[in-house]
């Protein structure tokens, strides 16, 4: 499904596989195409990493949003990549684990 990164106007292709359970705490895998930021993605997929497992069902994607709302986290996931690779802040709240202390398609932060 091609998207339009806000903001900075890059076209992105998202891919989201749905688990075979819809069930409460089973999360879709979902990539994108460009960029990498490897600090919020998972090292194992590649996949988006929206939220942290202790997340309340408020903070993340639920199955009863639908799929447009799971469509608009990625989407601004995907800002949030390109405001990181131009030396800004994410701009969102992290997780509070250990990130990877660099990536190599994000520039330092001054």
């Amino acid at each position: 499904m091609p998207i339009l990164v806000p903001v900075y106007d890059e076209p992105r292709t998202l891919t989201i596989t749905m688990p075979s359970s819809a069930e409460p705490g089973i999360v879709p895998k979902v990539l994108i195409d460009g960029p990498i930021c490897l600090r919020h993605r998972f090292p194992d997929t590649g996949g988006l990493c929206m939220w942290w497992h202790n997340d309340s069902s408020e903070q993340i994607w639920v199955p009863a949003d639908g799929l447009l709302a799971l469509v608009g986290h990625a989407t601004t996931h995907a800002y949030c990549e390109a405001r990181c690779q131009r030396g800004r802040p994410w701009p969102r709240p992290e997780a509070p684990t250990t990130h990877r202390g660099s990536c190599p398609t994000c520039r330092p932060q001054p």
